[in-house]
């Protein structure tokens, strides 16, 4: 009798340190077992009866449902009364929805040997997880509809836990029944917690330091080395300062530190504020305060500043990208800070996007935006890579920045700055058709086919024409673009017939004496030519046409054009 409690408690003791060492990719099968899919069609049933009216359509007979609804006899019946195929697809739905949620409740930075990335905790936090989503419906409902609710709070309990198992009262995991029995654990180690990082005494602490400021009013420190942030992040919440994990070395860069802040930061100025210390690292955008919560935008944009005004962000370019973005995603920014940005040789090329899009840009920085040169994976719009990419060989990098004069093409500025921008574009598309020409021409399908070079230069040039047309049909709507730049669009670039009337009817509304017409009444005139602009049947097949031009459906212009011409006659 005693040999056998033995073995069953040593099966037991075995079968949980298995639980406890299982590999993360092992644990994931755990995902699609029977059991837990079991649970979800269970799950489903009970949430279908939780109201019949609502979900009667699922049910097998759903004119009785809607008649008398009896729990006890459905409930009893195969699948609950419900249709198998609408059970199975309520179960696949909310089987997608744990599998995806789950994972915001689980941190991937609590290795259990960093050194060789072992995932086993993450391991045992889903199989415990799972084990509650299978046992308790309220952790179903959780997870799958309340979308891993507190998953924040959950992700927070855990890296404590794992962090500082040896100080919990239960160091098991698989012991603890519930989230909130893991918050309480997690709450009752806290003193523990502090009491140990007080205790410990760290090498190279002083090395480790870079101090940028020091006085009673604030401390700014830059952290160099592990014993550092474990000094300065005593009784904190930090990954970093955890003594025996080495998360320091997860976010530390050699030019991109954490920088610690020691302030008192009160709500009102009169009156005094307990002291409090906060954890920057701007590579990975986390602003942290001593429980390891975001701080404010409020005390973030008052300790960075304090940053800026010290020597640091002349060492750290990472500061000063931060601080460039602050400055472009504020629309209150002066035009004197947006003209000292725009000479910046760190600028990228989103940076002189968002200054040439900003509303205080001046046209004397706009004309600098204009003629600066860039070199970037050359976009228009979003997608569109330069379609000579493979020709030239250059994966799209161009320094015509295209899509950054697209942006200034829109601004309202004076009918020279336009003119200007037509006259750099038009000769910027005359030198790449002959880039392209003389690409071509050395091809060596150019030797083997005589009429190579005939057959395909003119769809390449007509392809490069498209990237430039953009940036012209801008200009051309823009009210404040000089009828002569107009002209020259039209004679030159030699638009679509659709675009070159857009642009004869603006014209001839100048000519007119009109006031300036803007798309919409331009594209009304064109479309409807003679027309009482009420009439619903053509102003629904216009917008019918007109919205599969703009939605990207393969209608060119010109047959957009043509529709319309055959739709007025």
């Amino acid at each position: 009798m005693t040999r056998i409690k033995i073995n069953v408690k040593r099966r037991l003791t075995e079968g949980k340190q298995l639980l406890n060492e299982v590999s993360l990719e092992k644990a994931k099968e755990s995902l699609d077992s029977k059991k837990l899919l079991k649970a979800i069609k269970q799950y489903a049933i009970n949430y279908a009866h939780s109201d019949p009216w609502e979900w009667s359509d699922v049910y097998t007979d759903e004119a009785e449902v809607e008649a008398s609804y009896s729990p006890d006899r459905l409930l009893g019946m195969p699948d609950g009364g419900l249709r198998p195929q609408a059970l199975n697809n309520m179960v696949s739905t909310m089987h997608k929805s744990l599998k995806g949620w789950i994972w915001d409740m689980i941190p991937e930075d609590i290795e259990t040997d960093r050194t060789r990335r072992d995932k086993s905790n993450q391991a045992l936090a889903l199989l415990w997880l799972l084990r509650l989503i299978r046992t308790q419906p309220s952790m179903m409902k959780k997870v799958v509809h309340d979308y891993a609710e507190d998953s924040e709070k959950t992700m927070e309990d855990f890296e404590m836990y794992f962090n500082y198992k040896h100080l919990m009262e239960k160091p098991d995991l698989n012991s603890i029944g519930s989230l909130d029995e893991l918050a309480q654990v997690v709450l009752n180690a806290r003193d523990a917690i502090r009491d140990y990082q007080e205790k410990q005494s760290y090498a190279n602490v002083e090395e480790g330091t870079e101090v940028f400021r020091d006085d009673d009013e604030l401390k700014i420190y830059a952290i160099h080395n592990k014993g550092a942030a474990c000094e300065l992040g005593k009784g904190t919440d930090w990954c970093t300062a955890a003594p025996g994990l080495d998360y320091f070395a997860e976010y530390y860069e050699e030019d991109d530190p954490l920088f610690y802040f020691d302030a008192a930061l009160p709500a009102d100025p009169e009156e005094d504020a307990p002291r409090a210390r906060f954890q920057f690292h701007y590579g990975s955008g986390q602003f942290m305060d001593e429980d390891d919560n975001p701080v404010s935008g409020h005390t973030e944009d008052i300790l960075h500043s304090a940053l800026m005004q010290t020597d640091a962000p002349a060492k750290y370019s990472v500061l000063r990208k931060h601080d460039r973005g602050l400055k472009l995603g504020n629309p209150g920014t002066s035009r004197e800070t947006l003209e000292g940005l725009v000479d910046n040789p760190e600028l990228t090329y989103n940076d002189l996007h968002r200054i040439a899009q900003h509303p205080n840009t001046s046209e004397e920085s706009l004309r600098k935006l204009m003629h600066a040169s860039v070199r970037s994976r050359d976009y228009m719009g979003a997608m569109t890579l330069h379609p000579l990419a493979a020709v030239h060989g250059d994966g799209g990098v161009k320094d015509y920045g295209v899509s950054l004069k697209a942006v200034l093409a829109q601004r309202e500025t004076s009918p020279e700055f336009l003119e200007e921008l037509w006259e750099i574009t038009w000769k910027r598309y005359q030198e790449e058709l002959e880039k392209t020409a003389a690409s071509l021409r050395k091809s060596p399908y150019n030797e083997e086919r005589p009429d190579w070079y005939a057959s395909v230069s003119p769809r390449q040039f007509h392809r490069i024409k498209e990237f430039f047309m953009p940036v012209w049909k801008k200009i051309a709507w823009n009210p404040t673009v000089a009828t002569s730049t107009l002209e020259e669009i039209i004679e030159k670039a030699e638009p679509s017939d659709y675009v070159k009337e857009l642009i004869k009817q603006k014209i001839l509304a100048r000519e007119a004496g009109e006031e300036e017409l803007d798309f919409v009444e331009l594209r009304r005139r064109v479309t409807q030519p003679g027309r009482n602009s009420s009439d619903e049947d053509l102003s629904r097949q216009r917008g019918a046409a007109m919205q599969a031009f703009h939605s990207g459906e393969n209608i060119s212009e010109s047959k957009v054009f043509a529709r319309w011409q055959k739709i007025i006659k």
